[in-house]
């Protein structure tokens, strides 16, 4: 919530919001030019994520220069809340899409309600605490304000749910870059989420007079910014490899022609054997040609939903590209298509002069690292 209790206080709001403005409005055309190119909704998200931030970072910015008019103080103050509740409620969805695809769960319909109560709240009548010293108006929400316990709840909850979603994809996760960046994205947001809410804490159980709790802004203020780079540069690194935040796991990647011949394969995990993925290969294979026939199209087969799994198949000039995943989301599919599309340009000359060995297909590896298991 912004503060306004003390003149350096303010100095820092006003220089810092400067900077984080600039990181703000890069991330937020980043993912928006990300989005338009790829049509993926994760980048959409992300950029609307971004813009609340913006949105937030701009009247911080704003409201330094209009310290000395009560009533424009009053109304930064209530459109800086309501972006920072935003900025919550947006990355849970945003995790929860990016993460499974889940839309309308029950915890965004909870999140949702809870959000737009504290937001109506807002936009009201609050009640609120203004102080006046050496022509610098503050404002805050008044002590043991419904409002002002609301949001703290709000906050905690976001940051219990964050923590759950987090803790459970950095247990299944399978490499060392994963689980960094996990841990990174965890850093970035309890620093953004969770301290902000000690100031409040401190208000409503402690006696302190207001200059020294204007103090305690200051380093909640620098963290909240420092949570938010980390949460942006997490999505970034992730918008280049999809696959590293994502909790459900790839079964097998297969590379094959269309008359059945096996080019390239990686298996992931124990289930699966060598020899499984030429039987797999064949029985692709053999099924889209019976389909072909069946049903007098030219068409190929390009998904099969099994009980826990799902198989998305790639279709290119000169191969197929098979992939069966615990679950099919929009960073999985990225994935898929990256690999693919690098495969037909690496292996293009290759490709169109095929004579029989596949040992050259072997230095996909290098592909299917850097998408599905680095």
């Amino acid at each position: 919530m912004l503060y306004q209790a003390q003149l350096v206080n303010n100095l820092i709001y006003g220089i810092g919001s400067i900077i984080i403005l600039f990181i703000a409005v890069y991330f937020s055309f980043f993912f928006l030019r990300k989005y338009l190119s790829s049509k993926y909704k994760m980048f959409g998200y992300l950029s609307i994520f971004f813009f609340n931030y913006l949105l937030n970072t701009s009247t911080s910015l704003i409201s330094y220069f209009f310290l000395d008019n009560l009533e424009i103080t009053k109304i930064l103050f209530i459109i800086t809340s309501i972006s920072e509740i935003l900025v919550l409620y947006s990355i849970i969805i945003l995790l929860e899409i990016f993460e499974k695809d889940v839309q309308f769960s029950k915890t965004q319909v909870f999140l949702t309600i809870f959000a737009f109560l504290i937001i109506g709240g807002l936009i009201s009548t609050p009640q609120l605490i203004v102080s006046y010293k050496e022509g610098i108006y503050s404002v805050d929400l008044s002590e043991h304000s419904i409002l002002g316990l609301l949001e703290s709840l709000f906050s905690l909850s976001s940051f219990i749910i964050l923590f759950l979603m987090l803790y459970k994809s950095r247990k299944t996760a399978w490499s060392r870059t994963q689980k960094h960046l996990i841990a990174l994205l965890s850093l970035g947001i309890f620093l953004t989420i969770f301290l902000p809410i000690i100031p409040y804490l401190v208000t409503l159980f402690s006696d302190l007079d207001n200059t020294t709790i204007g103090y305690l802004h200051i380093p909640r203020f620098f963290f909240q910014n420092i949570g938010m780079i980390l949460i942006g540069f997490t999505f970034f690194q992730a918008s280049k490899k999809p696959w590293l935040l994502q909790r459900q796991r790839i079964h097998i990647l297969l590379v094959y022609s269309e008359t059945g011949i096996q080019l390239y394969s990686k298996i992931f995990g124990k289930e699966l054997k060598d020899r499984d993925s030429e039987l797999l290969t064949g029985a692709f294979s053999a099924i889209s040609s019976l389909l072909k026939e069946a049903t007098k199209t030219s068409g190929n087969i390009e998904s099969i939903i099994l009980e826990g799994r799902e198989l998305k198949i790639i279709k290119k000039d000169y191969f197929l590209c098979a992939l069966i995943v615990d679950y099919t989301t929009q960073a999985s599919e990225m994935a898929h298509n990256y690999f693919a599309n690098d495969f037909e340009k690496e292996f293009s000359d290759e490709l169109k002069n095929f004579m029989g060995d596949i040992s050259m297909f072997g230095r996909a590896d290098s592909i299917a690292k850097i998408y599905f298991f680095e």
